[in-house]
């Protein structure tokens, strides 16, 4: 699976479009490494951030990241079962769970 982080937050899986906050849903502890403003991956064909002007090659393989990538069936499912408000306080709700954990 092809995996972006674009500089504006959206995450995009296999051509699949989430914000941030959605993917978070079951990445709750995903961000970008330091200094980068986005990311490229795709197990052992590409895996790159870009920090200003400049790219720097990361390893083929990121377990944490494939562990990610896997559980987008389950963000799918997530998405479908939850109108927009509700997924808000979800999202609003998980936040401050992280927030608290840190």
């Amino acid at each position: 699976m092809k995996f972006i982080h674009h500089p504006d937050g959206k995450i995009i899986i296999d051509g699949r479009l989430f914000t941030l906050d959605e993917f978070r849903l079951v990445a709750p502890f995903y961000k970008l490494p330091k200094n980068a403003q986005s990311r490229v991956y795709e197990n052992n064909v590409k895996h790159y951030i870009v920090c200003g002007k400049s790219r720097k090659m990361l390893p083929l393989v990121d377990k944490e990241l494939d562990s990610y990538i896997s559980k987008v069936p389950e963000l799918l499912y997530l998405l479908s079962q939850y109108d927009q408000q509700m997924l808000s306080l979800f999202i609003n709700e998980q936040k401050k769970n992280i927030h608290n954990s840190v």
